[in-house]
Formats: C-alpha cells, structure tokens, sequence
C-alpha cells in the first residue's frame, strides 16, 4: 500500500474502471514501458491525496473489479479511524449522534422497483413480455421466498439470504431458476445497492450458482417428420371441424381454427417466435411466382413467401424466404370470403395483421389461445406421438421453430446463413437447437469406397533453363 501526493509523479493509468458502490477506482498502471498491476485508488480529501493498494492475483479488470470491493470496506474503516485521530489533536473532534438508519420494507422496495421496470417497458428500453415475467417472478417466487426467511427489511439481506432459493425452487426448470436468479441480481446492483438500502456490500458469494446442462435446453424439443404429419393432419381434417360436429355456434370459432392451422404451418416453415408472427403485417410479406419446370417442360406456378421481421429479442432485423407462398394466399383468400360472407367492413390492408382477428378490427388472437389450443390438441394425440429421442419434454409451440431449425441442419444448409433467418449467432443455435440424431447420417459416415484402384502419383520437377529434350 502507498500514498502519491499531489506534488509527485504518478505512475501513467492504462486503463480505469469504476464499481458502483464503492468510492474509488481501479487502475492499471505504468511505469516506463512495464505494466505494474492493477490498483484500487481512493482519493482522502482529509489529507489531500491518492491511497493506493495493489490487488494481488488479478489478471484482468473483471477480477480486479471483484477483489476490489474488500478493499474499499478496508480503506472506510481506516480511514474513519484516521480522521478520529486527526480530529483529536487538533482538538475539533466532538461524537455525532448517530443518525437514525432508514429501513426499507421488502414488498414496497420491490414495489417501487417494479414500477421503475414498468416504465421501461412503456418507454420500448425493455420488451413487455421481459417485463411480464419479471413482475410475475417477484409477485409468485421471490417476494414469497424473502417472507419465508423472516425478512421484512431490504437492510437484512446478506450473503446467506438467496442461499437455498434454488432448493426453494426445485420444481422448476434451470433455466427458469438462472432467469430468475439474474432478476434477483438486477435488483440488488441497479435499485438497492444505488439507494443505499444494503447493510452489506454484495459479491458473487451472494448469489448460488447455477449450472444449465445440455438436456436443460431441450424444453422445446424439435418434432419428428413422423409427428408433425400426425399433428397437422389431426388439425387439418379434424380439429378444423370440430365446432360443425359438436353443434358450436358461431362462424368465428371455424375462422379462427383456419387461422391456427395456417399460423402451425407458418411458424414450422420460417421458424419464427409467437411473438414475431403475431405482430407480422401483410405489408412485411412478399409472395413472389419464381416458376418451376415439370416433367413435360412446362412451367409450373411455385409461390415463395419473402417474411421481413425482426427478432424481438435481439433486434435483428432478417428475411426469410420460405415455400408458404400457396398457403398464404390460400389464408388471405379465406379471410377475404368470411369478411364479405358476414359483412364485416374491415378491409385488409398492408398494415393488417396477418393472424389478426377479423371480428375485432384484426386485433391480434390472444398468445394464451395459441398455447391453450396447442396443449388440447397434444393431449389428443398423446398416444399417437413418439416424441423426441433425446428429450422428455413434450412438444411446445416453441417446437415448431426448433423445427425449422433442425430441419435445416439436417439438409445440410449452410450455417451461417441458418443463423441469419433464426435471428441467432452461430454458437447460440449450436448450442440451443442442434439434436440431429447421428443414425441418419450413419451411411455417410461408414461408406466404403470399393473398387477403386490405387495408383501411385509421379510428379516431376520442370527446369526451365534446361532444353526441353533434356527434361524426358
């Protein structure tokens, strides 16, 4: 540990960082041209000068930054002790009362905090559906979690608070107990530890630490060719048609039923999001007749779907061409004929939603519907599906993207190209999407090549400063 006064040379800062609840910094200096490690640096107005201490061990300011927070505890405590002295021999040290802490009720700091978030949200800096489950894993896990313990005040949160949420959890995914473990991280660094409401500096120590395997990830397995033609020829020829057999009244009920099969048809073929698809307009559409050759040499049509979207999550804007041009048109048709057929005024337009509703001004169909229709058709056909070879999970609407993906990777389409339409980076889709059972493509990897003949490669050397007679 050192002092560098303000009349002296201090070492050259390569790099500076700041941690948010600590009064100093991290540097890394220099002396001449050798770097001399990193440091936490904190300036003493009492004395008018920089306290410097080394952070052994450190190999980057990641690691400085962690190590740093011990040290800055340390350099309050002395530095209070420090001032006492110095008050003292110039006789002005007289005891403070000790000023009344502010305590802080768990439910209304997460209260407040939430309504920061909902904010957010409105504003477009967060996506609503981020902040629907974040409000949902506070209200339903975390809040409920903290009562248990017996903690009423944010000022009794420590370093063995969060320590058994995951046994508190147990039921749950890992992924969805990683999500909320970072929700429970968010809210400590970015509202309580800025508002002062923490006895205790937090560390990693804080927080247990989750491990997400490879079998984690398969929560929506891709579906089987096998399966997918169970599925959508159940929803084709039966499901479609229920609301006729079993008396339901009400067109809108067959609409919507044409709507779910198309909009299956649609997520498996271009592997977008719920989410995306219900917010697509007919204007982001482009069905193009790129033709095709039949067997007599005549031109065939062949409608091609161009799908422009951007993938919520990452915001990354893409276009995917898929084969749904024929069902698209077929949709747009069917929408055209219920509309006329019950004299609904609404026209579509290029800023109609594509699955919207017809009955109500084309607003979107609600995202529960989706999901409450797809478990009762599974459970339907739960005797007829295999399922997954490497998943137990049961198929999701989320299956049909994977889907998509899989079914990429399995003609062999080219990777990067598979990560621009899925909207993901190549490591991510590897790592979320890529199950392809290795038996199909058993004769590609044992093939035996017979028959050929081996023959020994010559090759010879050509001078060309050398007459090309003597060269034979």
């Amino acid at each position: 540990m050192f002092r560098v006064c303000s009349n002296r040379v201090v070492p050259k800062v390569l790099e500076k960082r700041k941690v948010a609840g600590i009064k100093g910094d991290i540097v890394l200096l220099q002396r001449g041209h050798n770097s001399i490690g990193y440091y936490y640096r904190e300036y003493r107005s009492l004395t008018r000068d920089y306290k410097f201490q080394k952070i052994e061990g450190a190999k980057d300011m990641y690691e400085a930054c962690e190590q740093a927070v011990d040290i800055a505890f340390k350099f309050k405590s002395e530095f209070s002790k420090e001032k006492k002295v110095i008050s003292e021999q110039v006789g002005v040290y007289a005891p403070k009362r000790q000023s009344r802490k502010r305590y802080k009720p768990i439910k209304a700091a997460i209260d407040e905090y939430l309504g920061e978030e909902e904010k957010r949200a409105r504003s477009g800096l967060i996506q609503p559906g981020t902040f629907k489950t974040k409000n949902e894993s506070f209200r339903l896990y975390i809040e409920p979690y903290i009562a248990s313990k017996g903690i009423k005040y944010t000022q009794q949160i420590d370093h063995s608070t969060f320590e058994e949420y995951f046994i508190y959890r147990a039921r749950t995914t890992a992924l969805m107990r990683q999500r909320e473990l970072a929700f429970i991280k968010q809210w400590i660094n970015n509202y309580l530890l800025p508002n002062k409401l923490l006895n205790e500096m937090p560390s990693k120590a804080w927080y247990p630490r989750q491990i997400v395997r490879q079998t984690d990830r398969m929560a929506n397995p891709a579906i089987n060719p096998a399966d997918w033609k169970v599925i959508i020829d159940y929803i084709r020829d039966d499901w479609r048609h229920y609301h006729e057999q079993g008396g339901m009244k009400g067109p809108a009920t067959r609409i919507w039923r044409d709507a779910f099969w198309h909009f299956c048809l649609f997520m498996k073929n271009t592997g977008m999001s719920p989410e995306e698809i219900l917010k697509l307009k007919w204007k982001n559409v482009e069905i193009r007749d790129i033709g095709r050759i039949d067997s007599k040499g005549e031109r065939q049509e062949w409608l091609v779907a161009y799908i422009n979207t951007i993938r919520a999550k990452t915001q990354q804007m893409r276009e995917i061409p898929t084969n749904q041009g024929k069902e698209l048109k077929r949709y747009m048709q069917m929408l055209k004929d219920y509309c006329a057929k019950y004299k609904i005024p609404n026209s579509i337009g290029p800023n109609t939603l594509v699955f919207g509703n017809p009955n109500l001004n084309f607003e979107p169909y609600g995202h529960w519907r989706y999901g409450r229709c797809w478990r009762e058709i599974r459970e339907e056909l739960a005797d007829k599906l295999k399922g997954h070879k490497f998943s137990n999970h049961p198929y999701t609407l989320y299956s049909m993207r994977a889907t998509f993906i899989e079914d990429h990777l399995r003609r062999g389409t080219d990777i990067f190209l598979l990560a621009r339409m899925a909207g993901h980076d190549v490591k991510e889709l590897m790592k979320s999407y890529e199950r392809l059972d290795i038996r199909e493509r058993t004769k590609e990897i044992t093939t035996i090549e017979f028959g050929k003949q081996k023959s020994k490669e010559e090759d010879f050397l050509i001078d060309l400063m050398q007459p090309e007679d003597d060269q034979i």
